[in-house]
């Protein structure tokens, strides 16, 4: 809850409609027009001890498959694009407590306020 509190940040959200998260990863995604590089975020938040992923470089309808079998282009997809480019997995699990979870959002606050 506290990483929706943090401007320049975007989570997903855990029902929309009939759809419910299986809570299997903790995504922020960066907005559209804030001048925040995500690798460099990223190199923030492993140097204050918070480990990070990248699940999806890549959009997956753009990945060279589909690119080849199917010719995708990136304006096809501009969401999947987006979100491939700007979201950064958290660690999340049972072995953190509410004490990491709050380590992490507050990291990740106070790199935003940095770096913006």
């Amino acid at each position: 809850a506290r990483l929706c509190d943090i401007d320049g940040v975007s989570t997903f959200p855990l029902e929309d409609g009939p759809a419910e998260s299986s809570r299997y990863c903790v995504n922020i995604v960066l907005d559209d027009g804030i001048d925040i590089d995500r690798d460099t975020l990223i190199v923030g938040l492993n140097a204050a001890g918070v480990g990070t992923s990248v699940h999806y470089p890549v959009a997956v309808p753009l990945t060279a498959y589909y690119r080849n079998r199917y010719g995708h282009e990136a304006t096809q997809f501009p969401v999947a694009d987006g979100i491939s480019r700007n979201a950064i997995s958290l660690p999340c699990g049972p072995h953190l407590d509410t004490d990491d979870m709050a380590f992490i959002a507050d990291c990740v606050a106070q790199l935003m306020a940095e770096l913006s």
